[in-house]
């Protein structure tokens, strides 16, 4: 009985630590309709950890984590499965693009019965997908990944 109590506290540290790894949010930068930014930190998902996103026939379960970027059109509106989704593209930390590009009519949508939430300025942030045109994740961008910004590439080339 003894040793099972003196487990108690290392078992009870552990699962901190897993949840502040598994409940970890980087920082963003949200665009509402209206044009507006916001650097929200701690930016998560309003419910769960992934996001429903519709390929034509594929179905998927995006982990949130994994996300550099997302633009959502709520103007594109469709129903699947009797649940409305939005036009999106998603650009993954890895430089994968799910979708098409909205500009060029895109292909994937985003369950609309989502959002984002984290703050702003030290006051909660919440927002409904329908409120948002993008998110782009703070430090997952690929320039940020290699170092290097797109002058780089022009300077180079010049000489």
């Amino acid at each position: 009985m003894k040793r099972v109590l003196r487990l108690v506290p290392a078992a009870f540290f552990c699962a901190i630590v897993l949840f502040l790894v598994d409940g970890y949010a980087a920082n963003a930068v949200v665009t509402d309709l209206s044009g507006h930014s916001y650097e929200v930190a701690s930016v998560r998902l309003r419910t769960g950890s992934k996001l429903k996103v519709v390929c034509g026939e594929s179905r998927m379960d995006v982990p949130f984590k994994s996300v550099s970027s997302m633009k959502i059109d709520p103007a594109r509106i469709s129903s699947v499965d009797g649940r409305p989704h939005y036009g999106v593209e998603i650009r993954l930390s890895g430089g994968a693009v799910l979708g098409a590009p909205l500009e060029d009519g895109g292909n994937c949508v985003v369950c609309a019965d989502n959002g984002i939430k984290g703050k702003s300025s030290k006051v909660p942030y919440n927002a409904p997908f329908r409120n948002l045109s993008g998110v782009r994740v703070l430090g997952k961008g690929e320039n940020e990944q290699t170092g290097r910004s797109d002058d780089d590439d022009e300077d180079g080339d010049e000489e």
